[in-house]
């Protein structure tokens, strides 16, 4: 239904297609009910996930050494796979600063109405900001001059 949810329909559909429709009726059913902490008669992502996570926990604790092997149940890890120690030194990323500048579609738009601008000698001022550009202080001492 792609609604966030696994209704019991679901499930026993999901168990067919993972070659697990061999399991008794009563079997799919108490499993369902696991699953469905709350009785809503749906389960949700996240008790789907911590049955998931329960499982393999328990698939651990049954193996002869704690590990499980990626080629299927019953088959070892190789050693050296037992022996690999993940590393724990943290990952440092480096910093790369870019010229490139984003196209003006691509910047983040601001939620502001646009300002009104109004056309004064070649240049454009801002209608309703009382400060002071460059260009409109290069323009008054122009006009300053000629005056």
């Amino acid at each position: 239904n792609c609604d966030g949810f696994i209704s019991q329909q679901d499930l026993f559909l999901g168990l067919e297609e993972s070659g697990l429709g061999m399991l008794p009726e009563e079997r799919k059913l108490q499993l369902f009910d696991e699953l469905d902490e709350h009785g809503r008669g749906l389960v949700t992502l996240r008790e789907f996930s911590k049955c998931l996570y329960r499982a393999a926990a328990a698939g651990r604790a049954l193996s002869p050494r704690g590990d499980l092997s990626p080629r299927g149940p019953g088959r070892p890890l190789s050693p050296v796979a037992r022996t690999w120690i993940p590393p724990t030194a943290p990952l440092l990323r480096i910093r790369q600063t870019s010229s490139l500048v984003a196209a003006p579609s691509l910047r983040r738009r601001s939620l502001s109405p646009p300002v009104p601008t109004q056309r004064v000698g070649g240049a454009f001022r801002c209608s309703t900001a009382p400060s002071l550009s460059r260009s409109s202080l290069s323009e008054q001492k122009l006009l300053a001059r000629s005056s």
